[in-house]
Parts: C-alpha cells; structure tokens; sequence
C-alpha cells in the first residue's frame, strides 16, 4: 500500500501493530515524501520474505518493484507464525503507483 496521509499511516501503523499501545508511527514529512508498506500476511512458519527492491518514476507516477522469498519445500523452518514486512518512505509521487513482484524459492 501507499500512505501519503498521516490518518493513513497511522493507521496501517496500529493495524502493523496489532493496537498495542506505545509503537507510535514513524515522524514522515508527507508533504515531500510517501511511506510504501508491503506485508504478505500471515505464515505458518518462517523463511518468508518481503522487500521493496526499487522504485522508479513511470509517466506521472511510479513503480515499486519488490521481491516475495519463500522456501524450498524441503527446507527446514522455524515452527512459528510469522508476517513479513517491508515499510520504506521515498520521494513522493502523487500519480499512481504500480508494483511488479518477483517470485523466488529459496532452495536449502
């Protein structure tokens, strides 16, 4: 998602957060940048990944090229529920934002 309002960024922030008290939402200037905050949700184990690889302007707007690891069907991974995050502020661009995922399989 792009946060370009600090309503929004708050409240991705708490939702981030599960509402627990005391993780206020970082200090972005929004009227000269733009946070982009990629999740996959939730996971039955570890090994998962998410990160914003780039971003560059496309016509009026932009795109955020981003990479999704997961792993290998024989890897071994920590038995624990996880929700891989990336949040990153940039430059802002008021056009629209496209985002291009790449998909890899990390092998063990």
């Amino acid at each position: 998602m792009v946060l370009r309002t600090d309503a929004g960024l708050a409240g991705a922030w708490r939702t981030l957060h599960n509402g627990v008290p005391g993780n206020p939402p970082p200090a972005v200037d929004l009227t000269r940048k733009m946070v982009v905050l990629l999740a996959l949700g939730p996971r039955n184990t570890g090994g998962f990944d998410i990160r914003v690889d780039s971003i560059s302007a496309e016509g009026a707007g932009a795109v955020v090229r981003y990479t999704v690891t997961s792993p290998g069907p024989t890897c071994m991974n920590t038995q624990a529920l996880t929700s891989p995050v990336d949040v990153v502020s940039v430059p802002r661009v008021d056009g629209q934002i496209r985002f291009d995922a790449r998909r890899v399989v990390q092998p063990c």
